[in-house]
């Protein structure tokens, strides 16, 4: 297969409109390809960020697992071809450059950045502690931008592409959970600053997903008694105008297509994926 860019931007300081080098019409199988290139995936032990682990995988990618649930991430990343497990708590101050050596080590480089990890805890506003507050701003917001951070600075010449996990409930918040409507309110704005900061070699999009519940940490954090779950889940999928909640891999899809050359004029967006709740 004849080398192609990977992404449709012009280097910074070229003045190559990029026309020639990326608009020759490869086959769309090929826009979805990741074959040679490293993809980082953080909480990507469980949920959203393993399903997406397993779809880059699946286009070709090697990929670099990141999450603090060490024997769960290493358990993922060996059912892949070609990936690492890098059991790190992405609050600790060094987590970020350990990211990247460990990528560069494995693979030489990295393409795309999956910002998945998060915490979304059920607290009552009256009730919640600063330290519970510091402990979501920390993973879900904080955190995304200094994985960002360190990872754009080794995907800036290249180009590159950083996709990161909103919610719906950045725009439509629950009860009871004030701290991760506000982290997730400002991964929205995050990825629009990044997107202005970091082009035009790397792409910043988000997703804002609505209830995801085939996953274990979704299905706990519902505010009911277990033997209530399927009737909540139910209840709430009737309320959506597809009628049921959504899945992890419907998410990892769209993730793989906003990071790949497919989207290659994407950017700077928050794309919902809610089975239409946002109408509501």
């Amino acid at each position: 297969m004849r080398s192609r860019p990977f992404f449709a931007a012009t280097p910074n300081g070229s003045s190559d409109s990029g026309a020639e080098r990326v608009y020759d019409n490869p086959p769309f199988a090929e826009l979805l390809s990741f074959t040679d290139k490293s993809v980082v995936v953080t909480g990507a032990a469980n949920g959203i960020g393993a399903a997406c682990a397993r779809r880059f995988a699946e286009q070709g990618a090697s990929v670099v697992l990141v999450d603090r649930e060490a024997d769960a991430v290493t358990e993922v990343a060996a059912s892949l071809p070609s990936a690492i497990a890098v059991p790190v708590d992405l609050t600790e101050s060094d987590a970020p450059a350990t990211i990247v050596t460990a990528a560069l080590d494995a693979f030489g480089r990295i393409d795309v950045l999956v910002n998945g990890a998060g915490i979304f805890p059920h607290h009552s506003t009256l009730e919640m502690s600063g330290a519970e507050w510091d402990a979501v701003i920390g993973l879900n917001l904080r955190a995304t931008f200094t994985v960002s951070q360190a990872c754009a600075r080794e995907m800036l010449e290249q180009g590159g592409a950083i996709v990161n996990i909103a919610s719906a409930s950045a725009a439509q918040p629950r009860p009871d959970m004030a701290a991760y409507a506000a982290s997730k309110g400002g991964v929205v704005s995050l990825t629009r600053s990044l997107a202005l900061d970091l082009g035009p070699t790397i792409r910043v999009n988000a997703v804002a997903p609505g209830p995801i519940t085939d996953t274990k940490g979704a299905r706990t954090s519902l505010p009911v008694d277990e033997s209530e779950v399927e009737a909540a889940l139910a209840a709430y999928g009737s309320a959506i105008p597809l009628k049921r909640t959504g899945r992890a891999d419907e998410v990892a899809r769209l993730i793989v297509f906003l990071a790949s050359p497919a989207a290659s004029y994407i950017t700077a967006e928050v794309v919902s994926i809610d089975g239409g709740r946002s109408l509501g």
